[in-house]
């Protein structure tokens, strides 16, 4: 038989497993709790590039068709765009191109601040934010 320690008898040996359970509980809280964090942060990046690439999109596509079909100052006109609104978004590789039909995609990268996923390995992938919108050409 196992003594408590006021010197009761305890003859299951369940001594502190109330304390231990609720330990164990409170890790898996916190644990939920940053991940929640982490995801929300997430997609809380993802919808600002989203909003912004959009724009970004819709002025390269007026200025691709008011250049005459210039790619070059319409991607000129993206990354200003971009840079007024926020400049820690980057254009991706190939971060602004047209197609024949006057439709300007925009590619935006970034990384989410996050407390635990853009810090470890294997979740590293799920920070990085890539956000790709299309404007223009829709002439119907």
């Amino acid at each position: 038989m196992h003594r408590t320690i006021d010197g009761r008898q305890d003859p299951a040996g369940q001594a502190g497993m109330v304390g231990k359970a609720l330990v164990v509980w409170l890790l898996i809280l916190a644990v939920l709790a940053v991940g929640i964090i982490d995801a929300v942060s997430i997609a809380r990046t993802t919808l600002h590039a989203s909003e912004i690439a959009a724009v970004a999109a819709s002025d390269g596509a007026a200025a691709y068709r008011a250049q005459g079909n210039n790619l070059v100052k319409a991607c000129e006109v993206v990354a200003a765009t971009i840079a007024s609104h926020d400049q820690s978004l980057k254009l991706g590789r190939n971060g602004c191109t047209a197609d024949d039909a006057g439709r300007v995609t925009v590619t935006i990268k970034t990384v989410a601040t996050t407390i635990l996923a853009g810090r470890l390995g294997p979740t590293e992938r799920y920070a990085l934010v890539v956000v790709r919108e299309a404007n223009g050409g829709a002439n119907v």
